[in-house]
């Protein structure tokens, strides 16, 4: 089993960012939700494996990365509606 995929949790609800912007989606990234980012970054924290600490602090970045452009995409769409 890989570092991340046992950080897996909940029924893979969609959220809001599929929602709002569909052509960003989490679909196949190894963390996948906010719940699994916490997850991965306590274990980060904890790990005494510098091969899991890297892996994990990948992972951590690419979802990262998506979530904030997609925050950035929400923010965008509202202000649309509210002009």
């Amino acid at each position: 089993m890989s570092i991340v995929k046992s950080l897996s949790v909940g029924d893979g609800d969609m959220g809001t960012l599929p929602s709002v912007v569909p052509e960003l989606s989490y679909d196949g990234m190894k963390i996948s939700n906010g719940d699994m980012a916490m997850l991965a970054y306590k274990k980060m924290a904890e790990s005494k494996s510098q091969n899991e600490i890297e892996h994990l602090k990948e992972a951590l970045l690419e979802y990262c990365r998506l979530d904030s452009l997609g925050m950035v995409r929400i923010y965008e769409k509202l202000k649309k509606v509210a002009i």
